[in-house]
């Protein structure tokens, strides 16, 4: 037998891969995914959608309340959103997202944040029914009649208003 000497760097990195792994053991052993308490902080308004808006609702949010908030809208509170930045995975559809995606958050894909919160009333009205949007959901209020205040709730330090809309003609 020939014997293999291994050099320290290799040997440090084998003790430090054996030390990470012993210290997350437990952790790893006893991982359970965490599902969001719906009853209190941000993950109650996904709750209060669900129960208070129709299930046919199509609700329109702000992107920069949360992380992937609008997502949740869809999956957590299982309500109709216009678009959002995923995008389709059949391709024939991809035309047809780009226009929604385009027209709803000024089609930048990357810098969509603040833009429903900036949206004065001539453009929301326009997305409102055009869309067909029963909800709104921002941190800038939106006055009669396109909009009826719901309900607010506090996300991130920050207030968060929920409108029933209605197109304006």
């Amino acid at each position: 037998f020939k014997r293999k000497i291994i050099n320290s760097e290799t040997f440090f990195l084998i003790l430090l891969i054996l030390f990470l792994l012993l210290t997350n053991l437990k952790s790893l052993l006893n991982f359970k995914p965490e599902f969001p308490d719906f009853n209190k902080g941000k993950y109650s308004i996904f709750k209060w959608l669900k129960e208070n808006t129709e299930k046919e609702a199509m609700v329109f949010a702000e992107y920069s309340i949360d992380d992937f908030f609008v997502f949740n809208i869809r999956l957590l509170s299982e309500r109709a959103i216009p678009g959002s930045e995923d995008f389709p995975f059949i391709e024939k559809y991809y035309r047809e997202w780009h226009e929604r995606f385009t027209d709803l958050y000024h089609g930048n894909i990357y810098s969509q944040h603040n833009v429903v919160d900036e949206m004065e009333f001539w453009e929301l009205n326009h997305l409102v029914c055009k869309y067909k949007i029963t909800h709104l959901i921002r941190h800038r209020k939106v006055a009669p009649p396109l909009a009826r205040l719901l309900k607010e709730f506090l996300i991130n330090r920050r207030v968060v208003y929920i409108f029933r809309t209605t197109c304006v003609p």
